[in-house]
């Protein structure tokens, strides 16, 4: 489901990088990335979150939603969610998957490593 995403905000090259690897970053790359707009401090977290909060609670409601809709409209990649559920759904149900969700809660390697 975040494969549109991941493409559109760091292109090609460094998505195909996060989903082939698997590949944990830190926050400081996400900014760099785009994938968050800021780092807050554990302790300044909840007031920027009030304030973000507050911000948007500010606008119009009816403004807001046809700016959710444009900005819908007007976006190059717009995946429906219907079409991203769809995509993301289809790999969970392969036995390959139950394998893998098996290793990983057992704290095992996959079986299709080699030993």
């Amino acid at each position: 489901m975040v494969m549109p995403h991941l493409l559109r905000h760091v292109g090609e090259r460094m998505a195909r990088y996060l989903l082939l690897t698997g590949e944990l970053i830190d926050a400081r790359t996400a900014l760099t990335f785009g994938l968050i707009n800021e780092i807050v401090d554990a302790a300044d977290l909840m007031p920027r979150a009030l304030e973000l909060s507050m911000s948007l609670a500010a606008g119009g409601p009816k403004a807001l939603a046809k700016t959710k809709d444009f900005l819908h409209l007007f976006s190059h990649q717009a995946v429906s969610v219907e079409e991203a559920a769809k995509g993301s759904a289809a790999p969970r149900l392969t036995d390959e998957c139950r394998q893998g969700l098996r290793a990983f809660f057992a704290k095992q390697p996959p079986p299709w490593l080699p030993t």
